[in-house]
């Protein structure tokens, strides 16, 4: 294979991107949109297609990666945390769970502030332990783990032992509290082992996630599986879509004031995506105005459109 400039040029970036913490050459290949053993075999120089093809798409990579930072770096930043009535209610359901040492269930729409409110009250009280769970990670090994990171504890080689490790470094504290967050990800037998830990500690336990963390309690072949962890729910709360106060105090926390520009954010909150997508609005909103210039209507309707490609119709 013929190595230019650019050939070389574009062996020192992928070199480079090689040495990112995580990052390892299977997952690069991926991310370009091709097989390991393809990128693997040009790299080596034993690559024996034209060598066009595959340098357009590692440049492509590249720039994409570019133009993906030099947007994140000119995004105006969110809010961290806006105490909307929606997000209150979050906080008080948590801080219920944590103070009488008790269970809870919140769940609802992606985009409600689940997340963001978790981790605000977990960055507010202390001995509280946030965890997410994943594909991979919501086994009962996958889950006490999770829980030993949270506790900064090592891990172990059985459940037994994770288990009892964790009981016992939360026993060590008063009020604690186990936030598992996209709790959804968690089969039954997952749950239910948080549920005897969380009780055998004597600490407050939240399940959070979206509708299918209360649909699956229910259904009908898991009703028997949950009965204990549904006797032992003291407060549930489904958050469906945002009120109109929620976005009024988010979007002025970001400076928007205009009422038809507000009004018209309510309506995108009625989406999927909620709030999520009134924030991205916004920010690409004010990317678009002088910085003393006021957001509008007309602003946010094409600021919409270039996320979306939806071109809404102006509030009345």
């Amino acid at each position: 294979m013929k190595e230019t400039a650019n050939t070389q040029a574009l062996r020192a970036k992928v070199a480079a991107a090689l040495k990112v913490p995580g990052m390892s050459q299977k997952r690069l290949a991926k991310d370009m949109g091709m097989s390991d053993s393809r990128l693997s075999q040009w790299r080596k120089g034993t690559y024996n297609s034209p060598a066009e093809p595959i340098e357009q798409e590692i440049m492509v990579y590249f720039q994409s990666k570019e133009t993906q930072t030099d947007l994140s770096q000119s995004l105006p930043e969110g809010p961290e945390w806006v105490a909307t009535p929606t997000a209150m209610e979050i906080y008080e359901k948590l801080s219920f769970a944590q103070a009488l040492s008790t269970q809870v269930i919140i769940y609802g729409a992606a985009g409600m502030s689940k997340t963001v409110t978790c981790n605000h009250y977990k960055q507010n009280n202390p001995n509280v332990w946030m965890i997410t769970p994943t594909g991979v990670t919501s086994s009962k090994s996958g889950i006490l783990n999770l829980l030993c990171k949270a506790l900064k504890l090592d891990g172990g080689k059985t459940v037994a032992t994770l288990q009892e490790n964790c009981i016992n470094r939360m026993k060590e504290v008063r009020n604690g509290l186990i936030i598992i967050d996209e709790a959804q990800q968690l089969p039954p037998a997952s749950m239910d082992l948080m549920r005897q830990v969380a009780e055998q500690a004597g600490v407050g336990l939240a399940y959070v996630g979206n509708e299918g963390v209360y649909s699956q309690l229910l259904a009908g072949q898991n009703v028997g599986k949950f009965a204990q962890l549904l006797s032992r729910l003291t407060q549930r709360r489904h958050l469906l879509l945002p009120e109109p106060d929620d976005v009024e105090l988010l979007v002025q926390e970001m400076g928007v004031t205009d009422s038809k520009a507000v009004k018209l954010l309510y309506e995108i909150s009625q989406t999927p995506g909620a709030l999520r997508y009134v924030v991205h609005t916004v920010q690409f909103a004010q990317m678009a105005v002088d910085q003393d210039e006021q957001i509008t209507q007309e602003t946010i309707v094409d600021a919409f459109q270039y996320l979306t490609g939806i071109r809404l119709g102006r509030a009345a």
